[in-house]
């Protein structure tokens, strides 16, 4: 069938509404279609050529998976995914509840920040992130040159909050980048965070900032000044456990990216399959 379809497709591509698209002429109309010695349709060389472009490109495809996946660990730099004895031991203790929270007011514990408002006629393309309300891609709203803006305001390793909370999004950032005015700033004074440590809090910053839109908008001065509180994990002496978050995040990044590769790992074995069985005919169900 799928033969006949490229017969089809490429004979009768040169036909319109208004010329040829008829039942007569259609009815009419030859194809060339490969025959045998004794003058027969060839079903068979269709069906070997068909399953034999499958399975070059279905190898093709398993290629860019290998690719893919070779890619991914690469830029996450977890070629290896074994658990640390810190991380297994941070994964139960999470699990099994042994730890121990503790409440902190946000407008308390970080300094926040807003951004800048930027005429498009000032935009320029380049290189620097720029952060909007989007709820998507992190919030980068394209990539400009805003080095030379008096008026922008760029940050560094931070969090951000938009005016909808959390229906427009809560990212960590670790690049620097310039930040549109509806969009808040979040830093911990005299801590920088790393990239387990960013996306941590940034998580646990979802929850109590929830249920702002356009109607109730979160502005800096509720942020401030309301009373939302964000828990976090301590150490017996009362301060945040930073440690405990970046073995935790870490430990579950490793968890994900295994799974990513035996999926990856899965989808080329069965793929492989399907080639063999196109081609051959013969099915393994083992």
């Amino acid at each position: 069938m799928q033969y006949f379809v490229v017969v089809f497709s490429k004979s009768l591509g040169r036909f319109t509404w208004g010329v040829g698209s008829t039942f007569e002429t259609i009815k009419n109309h030859p194809i060339q279609l490969p025959i045998k010695s004794n003058g027969e349709i060839n079903f068979s060389f269709m069906e070997k050529f068909i399953a034999e472009l499958e399975a070059e490109r279905i190898a093709e495809l398993e290629a860019e998976r290998i690719a893919e996946l070779e890619a991914y660990l690469q830029a996450t730099g977890l070629e290896d995914t074994t658990l640390t004895d810190a991380e297994q031991q941070a994964l139960a203790d999470f699990e099994n509840e042994n730890i121990v929270w503790k409440e902190f007011r946000i407008g308390d514990l970080f300094e926040i920040g807003t951004g800048s408002l930027l005429s498009s006629n000032e935009l320029n393309d380049g290189e620097i992130p720029r952060i909007s309300a989007k709820s998507e891609n992190n919030g980068v709203l394209d990539y400009l040159d805003t080095d030379a803006l008096s008026n922008a305001r760029h940050f560094e390793n931070f969090i951000t909050v938009n005016f909808f909370g959390t229906d427009g999004g809560v990212f960590y950032h670790p690049y620097r980048a310039s930040v549109e005015m509806k969009v808040h700033t979040l830093k911990i004074p005299n801590y920088e965070f790393n990239s387990h440590t960013g996306q941590f809090i940034a998580t646990a910053l979802k929850s109590p900032l929830n249920g702002f839109g356009y109607g109730n908008q979160l502005s800096s001065s509720k942020l401030k000044t309301l009373d939302f509180k964000i828990q976090l994990p301590i150490k017996c002496n009362g301060e945040i456990d930073y440690e405990f978050m970046e073995r935790l995040i870490s430990a579950v990044q490793k968890r994900v990216i295994e799974g990513v590769v035996h999926y990856t790992e899965r989808k080329i074995v069965a793929t492989k399959q399907v080639a063999h069985t196109k081609v051959t005919g013969e099915v393994n169900f083992s």
